[in-house]
């Protein structure tokens, strides 16, 4: 009887210190939230989340750039 006590003492020992060694470890890995700042059309500043912007890349033509800036 005394063995098997021991032996489940060991069991459990191992474990707890698994997990505490797992946990330790990695909590260290949060997930990183980015943010983007961008210029809206009414000239105000707005920082969004990179999750939320497309990644398709397109080059912007003169024609859109001279008729979204409004001259004062």
């Amino acid at each position: 009887m005394k063995n098997n006590r021991r032996t489940l003492l060991y069991w459990f020992t191992a474990v707890f210190s698994g997990l505490m060694f797992r946990r330790i470890f990695s909590s260290g890995k949060k997930e990183e939230v980015t943010t983007m700042k961008f210029l809206s059309h009414d000239g105000k500043l707005v920082e969004v989340d990179s999750k939320y912007i497309s990644r398709k890349k397109r080059s912007v033509e003169k024609e859109e750039i001279k008729n979204w800036v409004q001259r004062n």
